[in-house]
Formats: structure tokens, C-alpha cells, sequence
């Protein structure tokens, strides 16, 4: 279709192929400051963005022309999506929510760009052929827990064991340096886990993270570091490092908070 331009109401694009261009004169462009949503008219149809496999074609062009900077959310899939959706590299410029019971599946990195990612209380997050990354931004999902034995909850790679009921948990990962660990650098991955239920849980954690978000520090050293106050001190809690499989672990955790590792000289973080 050709452009849609609205100042502030919500647009909804339904189908299980979609064609945004230029044509009869308009700029091919679709702009408001509300929200964008973006569905297959059928539930099971697969998603492509960035020109990734899919039946649902979002082109990369789409992101960094086509859909105008300045939607407060776009949403890509539905409460009743099944199909999954694969992205490969494009452009975030404004905030996003990935709607499935599949899978997001990664093949190419996507940098945050300072937006809040949503994954809905059933998608999986796959990072296979590429990563979420950036100093600002953040990737967030929010599920009812309970009984948990090394869950990689929405995929987000934060890993819990407990037999506590957590209620609704807000989990989110960042990608930036946290500058108020010990010696002002911390790795570039952080979460923080925060549960309906924060005390007595008994819980333990594997925190995984990859080489290239060492940010410097000799992985030897590297440790976990909580804050209780919203990340502005942190003190060191250990853990047992896996260098191999690029892990953190920690056990006997009562409640959690915001958690990073660091270095003696240097940075990560729980929370």
C-alpha cells in the first residue's frame, strides 16, 4: 500500500504479506506517534524481518525508512501468534514488543539503540546467528514463575532454580557498562530479576554471557555484584566461574537485585 500518515492514532497492518512502497505520489511512509502493529491475518504464518525466512516479509527498509521514526511502540505479531519470527540485522528507532508462542530467532545483531525490546509472556528469544547489544537499551519480559529448575526464562539467558512460587517477574537484561561496580567497568551484560515474591526462595542462578561483552576485563576475575539501590553501589556476592561455558553461578540466593559481574579491578551484575 502507500503511506499512512496519523498524528497520534494507533495503526494496525493485517495480513499474511504486506507491501508498504511509494505509489500514486506518496512517500511510501506510515508516521504517528502511537503505536504500530503489525500481524498476519493468519496466527501460524512465520515473520521475516530484515529480510530473514518468513511468509510475512518486513524488509529491513521497512525500519529505517518506511516505518517513520516516532511510534511509542511496534508490535510485530499477536496475542494468538504462532508462527515464529526470525529477524537478521535492521534498524531499531523506536520501541518494540515480539508477539509469539514461537520463537525469536536471531541471524543477524541488532543494536538496541537506547529502545526497550518487550517479549511477551510466551516467546523464546533464540540468539543463534546473532545477539542483542548496545550501551543503552533493554531487552524485557515479564512471566508468572514457580518451581523453576534452570530456566532460560524467554530465553534472555539468566537461568533460576528454585521451588518458590515468584508470582509476576520482570526480567531485563542490558547491554551497558556499570560504571559504579569496583573500578568503574563491569562486563557488558546485566539483569535484573524482580519478582512478585522476593524473599525466601532459596533460588540460584546462572548468569551466561558471551566473549565479546567482556568489555576488557580478564575473564579470570571476573565476579557477581548486586545492588540494592538501583544500581548505584554494588557489593560482590562471588559466584563459580565457567570460563568454558561462559557462565556465573550462584546458590542460595533469598531474594534477588539488580546483578552485574566485575573484576577486582573491573565488573557484572545481579539485581
Amino acid at each position: 500500500g502507500s503511506g499512512v500518515n496519523s498524528s497520534s492514532a494507533a495503526i494496525e497492518l493485517v495480513g499474511d504479506q504486506i507491501v508498504v512502497s511509494a505509489v500514486n505520489g506518496s512517500n511510501g511512509r506510515i508516521a504517528s506517534s502511537g503505536q504500530l502493529t503489525i500481524r498476519p491475518l493468519t496466527s501460524g504464518t512465520t515473520i521475516g524481518i530484515g529480510e530473514a525466512t518468513g511468509t510475512l516479509q518486513l524488509p529491513s527498509s521497512y525500519f529505517s525508512t518506511n516505518f517513520s521514526d516516532g511510534f511509542s511502540n511496534i508490535i510485530i505479531g499477536s496475542d494468538t501468534q504462532t508462527g515464529h519470527i526470525t529477524a537478521n540485522t535492521f534498524t531499531i528507532r523506536d520501541n518494540m514488543t515480539f508477539k509469539s508462542s514461537g520463537n525469536l530467532t536471531l541471524g543477524g545483531n541488532v543494536k538496541l539503540n537506547g529502545q526497550s525490546i518487550t517479549l511477551d509472556d510466551r516467546i523464546t528469544l533464540v540468539e543463534s546467528g546473532g545477539v542483542f547489544s548496545g550501551a543503552t537499551g533493554s531487552i524485557t519480559t515479564t512471566r508468572n514463575l514457580s518451581n523453576l529448575s534452570d530456566a532460560n526464562v524467554a530465553g534472555l539467558g539468566a537461568l533460576i532454580t528454585t521451588t518458590a512460587n515468584l508470582g509476576s517477574t520482570i526480567i531485563t537484561r542490558t547491554h551497558g557498562n556499570q560504571t559504579t561496580v569496583p573500578g568503574g567497568k563491569s562486563i557488558l551484560r546485566s539483569y535484573s530479576i524482580s519478582p512478585g515474591n522476593n524473599t525466601g526462595l532459596d533460588a540460584s542462578l546462572v548468569f551466561n554471557y558471551r566473549d565479546a561483552e567482556l568489555n576488557g576485563l580478564t575473564e579470570a576475575n571476573i565476579g557477581l555484584f548486586k545492588s540494592i539501590d538501583g544500581g548505584s553501589t554494588f557489593t560482590s556476592v562471588g559466584g563459580t566461574l565457567n570460563s568454558t561455558a561462559n557462565t556465573l553461578s550462584i546458590g542460595g540466593l533469598d531474594g534477588f537485585a539488580p546483578l552485574s559481574n566485575s573484576s577486582a579491578t573491573a565488573g557484572a551484575f545481579l539485581s
